[in-house]
């Protein structure tokens, strides 16, 4: 009898070590095939773009970037992105919260040094600024919203413009400044010159929007008349008494 038991032990243990030699000789050519196939449909890189900015020393490898429409606007953006990724990308949060949004509905992740904005009636185009001195972390098309059914008011941008940490390349780690534009790309100017984070951003009238932010551990509003734009006050929001 106890022979027999000690028989059966070896078998259902020989019986699990041959199941386990089964499955890992089956994930292994799973493995492979799915490797060999992905290889196989491997699709090379697209070659940089040569003719939209000079890149003389090959280190920019100009791409362009995600394509971005306006709502109910005649214009297609195009950023103008580098292959040389010193900057990390920045997380996407498509169409966010319009009253909590960490700077939301931005619309893609790679910085990018300029953008193109292309007029789709005439097809005319024409940059943003001038020279690729600059990051666009982020750009947000206002009011934004998966219920936001009307045109596109404005344009935001966050930029780096300025080495701030002084380790002689412009990064995310640099100090942002918020940017505006009329939708067509007319008027770019800065709203805000430093900033730690954009709480609300809010359209209160048909012209009229509200921007609520912190900066140095203190909490702004700012309002803006947005075309043309104007700065209508800018306050630091009281203490509780």
């Amino acid at each position: 009898m106890e022979n027999n038991k000690f028989f059966k032990l070896v078998w259902r243990i020989n019986g699990v070590l041959i199941l386990g030699t089964v499955l890992l000789i089956l994930l292994a050519v799973g493995y492979q095939a799915i490797s060999q196939m992905l290889r196989t449909n491997y699709i090379q890189a697209a070659p940089p773009v040569e003719n939209l900015a000079d890149d003389p020393q090959g280190k920019e490898k100009w791409v362009i970037g995600r394509p971005m429409h306006l709502n109910k606007g005649d214009f297609i953006l195009l950023p103008l992105v580098s292959e040389n990724k010193e900057v990390e990308n920045v997380d996407v949060e498509v169409f966010a919260s319009k009253s909590y949004d960490m700077f939301g509905g931005g619309y893609y992740g790679d910085a990018s040094k300029n953008v193109l904005f292309l007029n789709t009636q005439d097809n005319s185009a024409f940059w943003l600024f001038k020279g690729v001195d600059r990051l666009i972390l982020d750009i947000t098309l206002f009011p934004a919203g998966y219920d936001y059914e009307g045109s596109t008011k404005a344009i935001f941008y966050k930029v780096i413009a300025k080495d701030t940490n002084n380790d002689n390349k412009l990064s995310k780690e640099d100090a942002a400044s918020l940017y505006i534009s009329e939708p067509n790309g007319d008027n770019y100017q800065r709203v805000l010159s430093a900033y730690d984070r954009i709480i609300s951003r809010d359209l209160v009238s048909d012209n009229r929007m509200m921007v609520i932010y912190q900066h140095d551990g203190k909490a702004y509003s700012k309002l803006i008349q947005l075309s043309p734009y104007t700065e209508v006050s800018n306050v630091e929001l009281p203490k509780v008494e």
